[in-house]
C-alpha cells in the first residue's frame, strides 16, 4: 500500500517508523498476509523508505534515493516486480523490486529527460 492508503486503512497517523509498523500490524491483524508501505520518508529526510512485514514476522526496510522527476505507473511497475521476485522471500523480493524499478526509472529519465 502507498503511505497514504496504509494510513487511511489502518487509521494510524504515520509520523515515524514505529507508527508505520503499528499501522502494518493493524493491517496484518485485519487479515493481510503481507503489508508493504511504499514511498515513505519517515526518519530519513530525502530518501524514500519501503517498510514491510508478513504474517511470519519477517520484516524489511529498504531505503532508496528519491529520483526528482514525475513518473506515471510506478505503483503498477513496483507491484509487478514484487510479484516476479516474490519467491525470493520478503527482504530479497523488496530489494530486487526496488533495484529494478530504480534502474528502469533512471533509464527512462536518461532517455526522455525531465
Amino acid at each position: 500500500a502507498c503511505f497514504h492508503c496504509c494510513r487511511w486503512l489502518s487509521d494510524v497517523a504515520i509520523k515515524s517508523q514505529s507508527d508505520a509498523f503499528t499501522a502494518i500490524d493493524r493491517l496484518l491483524d485485519m487479515g493481510a498476509q503481507t503489508v508493504i508501505i511504499t514511498s515513505t520518508f519517515v526518519e530519513t529526510g530525502q530518501s524514500q523508505v519501503l517498510l514491510g512485514k508478513n504474517k511470519n514476522g519477517e520484516i524489511t526496510r529498504v531505503e532508496m534515493p528519491k529520483i526528482k522527476a514525475h513518473f506515471t505507473g510506478t505503483g503498477d511497475l513496483f507491484n509487478a516486480l514484487l510479484l516476479a521476485w516474490s519467491h525470493e522471500g520478503l527482504q530479497s523480493s523488496c530489494e530486487k523490486a526496488v533495484c529494478t524499478m530504480q534502474a528502469v526509472l533512471r533509464r527512462t529519465l536518461q532517455h526522455y529527460g525531465t
